[in-house]
C-alpha cells in the first residue's frame, strides 16, 4: 500500500536533495573539519537553545572517520545520536563526493527518548 505526502511534506529524498528546503538541522563539514553550511533549521535550532551555541554541537565524536573516507575519495555513511543540551537528534551522515563534504542532516528525537523512558 503506498502511502501519500501531502504538498507541505515533501519526502525524505526531496529533503536530502535540497538541503535548504529541510525543516531539520542540516550542516556541511569540509574535510578540515570545518563547518562550511548550516541551512535554516540548524540556525533556529541553534536559536532555540537560548546561548550562542555554535555549529560544532552537531558533530559526532567519530566525525574523524567520515572525514577519513572523504578524503580517500570513499562513499560512506553512518548514524548516531548526539545531545545538545537537553535535546537529542538521530543523525544521519553522509559522505558526498559531488560536494566534496560530509553533510549531517539532523533530526529531534527528544520526545520519542522521553516516551520511550516513561
Amino acid at each position: 500500500m503506498s502511502r501519500a505526502k501531502s504538498k507541505e511534506q515533501p519526502d525524505d529524498r526531496h529533503l536530502a536533495a535540497f538541503h535548504q528546503l529541510n525543516p531539520n538541522p542540516v550542516i556541511g563539514v569540509n574535510s578540515a573539519g570545518s563547518v562550511t553550511f548550516l541551512n535554516d533549521g540548524a540556525k533556529r535550532t541553534l536559536e532555540s537553545l537560548g546561548k550562542k551555541a555554535p555549529p560544532e554541537v552537531f558533530l559526532p565524536e567519530d566525525l574523524g572517520d567520515m572525514l577519513a573516507a572523504l578524503k580517500r575519495r570513499e562513499p560512506a555513511s553512518f548514524q548516531c545520536e548526539v545531545t545538545v543540551g537537553e535535546r537529542i537528534f538521530k543523525e544521519d551522515i553522509q559522505v558526498k563526493l559531488e560536494h566534496d563534504a560530509v553533510f549531517i542532516h539532523a533530526r529531534d528525537i527528544t520526545e520519542l527518548r522521553r516516551a520511550e523512558e516513561k
